[in-house]
C-alpha cells in the first residue's frame, strides 16, 4: 500500500513539490509553536532557562528547514561534514545548460506569370 502512495504522490507531483510543501508545513509548526512558548506565560523565573532553551532550539530548527527548503527550491547541491577537523558544509548549484535556438527559415522567391 505505501508503494502506491508513494507513486500516486510523485505522480501527483516531483519530489522537490513535495519537499517545499513540506518545509513549509513544518515551518508553520515551529512558529506555532514559538508562539504557544511566548504566549503560555508568564513563565517563572525558574523556567527562564527552560523558555530560552525551547525557543533557541526552535530556531535552529527553523533555520535548518529554511535551509532544506531553499535547496529543494534552487536545485543546489549540499555537502556538509563534520569531524575531529570541525565543520565543512559546501554548496554548489547545478547549472542548467542554456538552451541553444535554432530557427531554420526558406525564402523561395518566384518571377511574374508569363
Amino acid at each position: 500500500m505505501i508503494p502506491r502512495i508513494w507513486k500516486a504522490l510523485l505522480a501527483a507531483g516531483s519530489l522537490r513539490f513535495w519537499a517545499q510543501i513540506g518545509a513549509g508545513m513544518a515551518l508553520t509548526l515551529v512558529f506555532v509553536a514559538y508562539g504557544a512558548v511566548i504566549w503560555k506565560g508568564p513563565w517563572p523565573a525558574t523556567a527562564a532557562p527552560l523558555q530560552l532553551e525551547l525557543l533557541g532550539q526552535g530556531q535552529l530548527g527553523a533555520a535548518l528547514m529554511v535551509l532544506v527548503a531553499l535547496v529543494c527550491i534552487t536545485g543546489m547541491k549540499l555537502g556538509i561534514s563534520g569531524g575531529k577537523d570541525g565543520f565543512k558544509a559546501d554548496v554548489e548549484r547545478d547549472e542548467e545548460p542554456t538552451p541553444t535556438v535554432i530557427t531554420t527559415t526558406t525564402t523561395e522567391v518566384k518571377g511574374p506569370p508569363g
